[in-house]
């Protein structure tokens, strides 16, 4: 009877609800209500009554303002421990690929029936990606040879009609029908029939997940066999057992197996990488690099959701290794007092926080502990060692929200999806991505690099970001390209360049270059700022 009460006493007194406190008090023996304005001045001296009040203002302002973990992780080290050593910690570390593993001969593809395999092809992504190169103009002139494998027959026949008359036949110059797109029906635990498959590509892209149940047999033979793989697995435990068992048999091989290469983690990873060769321009050293999330609207699949449930620890000794940042970098020889983020998987902190670098308040990004594992092993790679860290702004948590609940309210999608479902294309074209990557030099310059895309982050925007990384592995203009634009990291590759790979350290930026260009440059844009120690700012070309 509150909401009655107040609405009257409001009335009698003639004043707005949100003008004046109101003090009411109702004499039971005479049944009359009284009830009188209390000043604004008043009214606060009523909440300096809550004496714990001020206490919890002041808490969570200063929990707001905590820097990264990291930070105060490098502070206590120097200042309290007296590790002085800590400061250069960023500037070198043991490479991951420091044994010396001869490059094997590269695998003629004239040898090959085709250049790409996209398996589980008949699936809610796999559909997407087999749609996506069927119109891709590398396929289209024939410069790569597509093949679609999953486990019917009959709905890769039927995917295979859907995707021929969606052929540019002008920019082909042939007739759809003469193009040949193959077939594979392979189940994932065939091992003869995916060796069938793998034997006649040089790359295979797969769809199938929880990766953890059925990708273990696919990802072996292609190891064994030097065929470069990718996947779009969000399992950081299915990802720490391939480093482990199949990183030495991948390097022999020459097969390049790439990990996360959709959303998760393909444009963090890339960030990174933008803003390593941008930080290049500068004497300085990395020292901190981070990643915003600034807009991520999407939704789920039925795919998604059992992935998500495979990746939960089914042991303690699972549940130990999730809690660990270094999961996948852990064969790396670097200095304990050097691993500044191993108190927090994500980098950023379990909290809500104020970051001034990108001057946003935010949380912790609710992939970053797959996409900051994956970035890691990427820079142990590299051979370098910043911290690293992933938030999301809480604006881009309240828009994406906004973006999800209208569309269930509007019947586009389900709550809870079923396996080989997901949203409407309509719902896919509309939501778009967009993250800011800071790299923090140690002599005060500041890089940052943007990128923004079209197209859901799950499903639109990860299946062009797969199909892209295997068209790139395809063609040896693309995957033998430095990673970086500067001479002495190329001097590691003399060697041997496969190995369980992330997409920054199996194509580097040749692959970026190619979602710039993706859909005739309409996919995704970059910008690149620069922040010097003096405070003047600059846009690389």
């Amino acid at each position: 009877h509150i909401s009655t009460l107040s609405r009257v006493v409001c009335r009698r007194e003639g004043v707005l609800p949100t003008s004046f406190a109101i003090r009411v008090s109702v004499d039971r023996d005479r049944g009359i209500l009284q009830s009188s304005p209390v000043p604004p001045l008043a009214s606060f001296a009523l909440l300096a009554q809550m004496r714990w009040l001020p206490w919890l203002v002041l808490l969570s302002a200063a929990l707001v303002m905590l820097p990264r973990p990291a930070v105060i992780h490098r502070f206590f080290k120097k200042s309290v421990l007296g590790h002085e050593g800590v400061d250069s910690c960023h500037l070198q570390t043991p490479r991951l690929n420091s044994t010396e593993v001869e490059a094997p001969t590269p695998v003629d593809p004239s040898q090959k029936a085709f250049d790409v395999v996209v398996y589980g092809a008949t699936g809610f992504t796999g559909r997407l990606v087999a749609e996506y190169l069927a119109k891709h103009p590398d396929v289209q002139q024939k410069k790569v040879r597509l093949a679609l494998a999953g486990r019917s027959a009959d709905k890769l026949e039927a995917l295979l009609q859907e995707v021929k008359p969606a052929l540019d036949v002008k920019e082909a110059g042939s007739n759809p029908e003469d193009l040949e797109i193959g077939i594979f029906v392979a189940e994932a635990h065939d091992e003869a029939a995916l060796l069938t498959m793998v034997q006649a590509t040089q790359v295979v892209l797969t769809l199938v997940g929880p990766y953890s149940e059925h990708g273990a047999t696919l990802v072996r033979l292609c190891a064994e066999n030097g065929v470069h793989y990718a996947d779009v697995s969000g399992e950081p435990l299915w990802h720490h057992r391939v480093a482990d068992e199949l990183h030495e048999t991948a390097r022999r091989t020459g097969a390049r197996i790439v990990l996360a290469a959709g959303y998760d983690s393909a444009p963090f990873d890339l960030g990174m990488l933008m803003a390593l060769q941008a930080a290049s321009d500068f004497p300085g050293k990395v020292r901190d690099i981070m990643s915003m999330v600034r807009k991520a609207y999407g939704a789920v699949s039925g795919g998604t959701l059992a992935s998500a449930a495979a990746s939960l620890p089914k042991s303690w000794d699972d549940a130990m290794k999730l809690l660990d940042p270094y999961l996948l970098n852990a064969d790396i020889e670097t200095e304990e007092a050097c691993r500044l983020d191993r108190f927090d998987v994500s980098g950023w902190g379990p909290i809500v926080r104020y970051e001034p670098v990108v001057n946003t308040v935010g949380i912790m990004h609710f992939m970053a502990p797959v996409n900051a594992r994956i970035v890691r092993r990427s820079l142990s790679i590299l051979g370098v060692s910043p911290t690293y860290a992933e938030g999301m702004t809480l604006q881009a948590i309240v828009e994406g929200f906004r973006f999800w609940f209208n569309e269930y309210m509007r019947g586009g999608m389900d709550l809870f999806p079923s396996r080989g479902s997901g949203p409407s294309k309509a719902l896919m074209k509309f939501g778009g991505g967009g993250i800011q990557t800071v790299a923090e030099l140690d002599d005060g310059n500041v890089v940052g690099v943007t990128l923004k895309w079209k197209g859901d982050i799950g499903y639109l925007a990860t299946s062009k970001m797969i199909a892209e990384a295997g068209l790139c592995l395809a063609q040896s203009s693309c995957r033998d390209s430095p990673l970086l634009k500067y001479d002495h990291e190329v001097e590691m590759f003399k060697q041997s360049r496969g190995g369980v790979l992330t997409p920054a350290t199996a194509m580097g930026l040749p692959l970026l270059e190619r979602y710039l260009r993706a859909d005739d440059s309409d996919f995704m844009g970059m910008v690149v700022v620069a922040l010097d120690a003096y405070g003047n700012s600059y846009k690389f070309q």
